[in-house]
């Protein structure tokens, strides 16, 4: 009879499982919005001619970031221990998810990085190269979760629990107050995600006519739909301009 083989989750696969552990206590719903990127792809494009290239991970973090800083909302996450509350944090912190090498095996890092709304898109996409291609014990969030994800399980999912529902300044420095995720360059787009953080944003391919499916992931206990749909047209908006405006200069 042929023998099976098992093997372990490696220590990167066992971040992700403590987060979509987190993450599925969440009332998720999604929102979408078909963007009209026109203005923005052609200054990334002209900037792109040169060598300081800037991805678009980089204009939505920044964009983003831009929003969260007039809306305290899009800074906000849920607790429930010991009683149910609303903390808004004073900065944001983006969360973006980078695929590295991990002894041979292709795995999701977590790239935390605070306050992007004050830092240039040159200075979010120098952070974003470094942790896609840098050393791993450079990036301290990268350090974190491969030394948390060693511990047994139960005292994992107690740190997580922690950090997600017990302490506001810890859900944002681990989770951060929002996330970026795609898979765009391969010509593909997430239909779904499950994430730990408030609100998730995730976009697929840029057509030749400059559109863009841009989805907002979010926690119904701290904002609804309309508002996710407010927030979508505000970003195209800030991508089409400020941001357009930080690529041309």
């Amino acid at each position: 009879m042929p023998s099976t083989a098992f093997t372990r989750p490696s220590t990167p696969r066992r971040v992700v499982a403590d987060l979509l552990a987190r993450a599925q206590r969440m009332p998720l719903v999604a929102a979408q919005r078909r963007m009209r990127l026109g203005p923005a792809a052609a200054a990334r494009a002209s900037r792109n001619a040169g060598a300081d290239r800037i991805g678009w991970a980089a204009c939505f973090v920044r964009g983003f970031a831009l929003l969260a800083a007039e809306r305290p909302v899009l800074r906000r996450c849920h607790l429930s221990f010991p009683v149910a509350r609303y903390y808004d944090h004073f900065e944001s912190v983006a969360s973006v998810v980078v695929e590295r090498d991990w002894q041979g095996e292709r795995a999701p890092f977590y790239c935390t990085m605070r306050h992007p709304e004050a830092r240039s898109l040159t200075e979010i996409q120098e952070r974003l190269t470094r942790a896609k291609s840098g050393p791993l014990d450079a990036t301290g969030s990268y350090r974190l979760m491969l030394r948390i994800a060693r511990y047994p399980a139960p005292l994992r999912r107690v740190l997580w629990w922690a950090a997600t529902e017990l302490s506001g300044l810890l859900h944002a420095r681990r989770v951060g107050t929002f996330a970026v995720s795609s898979i765009a360059s391969t010509g593909s787009e997430l239909i779904w995600i499950l994430s730990p953080a408030t609100s998730t944003l995730s976009y697929g391919p840029i057509d030749a006519d400059g559109q863009m499916d841009v989805r907002l992931f979010f926690d119904h206990r701290v904002f609804d739909g309309m508002l996710a749909g407010e927030i979508l047209q505000a970003l195209e908006d800030v991508l089409n301009t400020r941001v357009a405006a930080e690529l041309r200069a």
